[in-house]
């Protein structure tokens, strides 16, 4: 992970993010999960690898906390407003975070 960030290898830290939270997930300690697993989802939303960070945030929603999920959509509302991230694309992802919303 340190390695990654030094390099600025943003792809190669969203992974090695993953791998961690994993792992602290599976060996019991949920704060280190969460940290990790947030820092992962932070950073397939610079990304833009959305589709990952739904699986992700999905995988793990039970734990993670409740401010994940409104720094993710301002994310993805920044990328929209920077022109990267679609209308449609947008819509999609903030209703697969909150899908109580598209229910409605």
């Amino acid at each position: 992970v340190s390695k990654a960030r030094r390099m600025g290898l943003r792809h190669d830290m969203a992974l090695a993010m993953e791998r961690c939270g994993e792992m602290f997930f599976k060996s019991g300690d949920t704060f280190w999960a969460d940290h990790y697993l947030e820092g992962a989802l932070n950073h397939y939303i610079e990304w833009e690898a959305l589709a990952k960070a739904n699986h992700l945030y999905d995988k793990h929603r039970s734990h993670l906390s409740e401010n994940i999920e409104d720094s993710l959509k301002e994310k993805a509302e920044a990328i929209e407003k920077n022109g990267r991230l679609s209308v449609f694309e947008s819509m999609a992802f903030s209703c697969h975070l909150m899908p109580e919303l598209s229910s409605s």
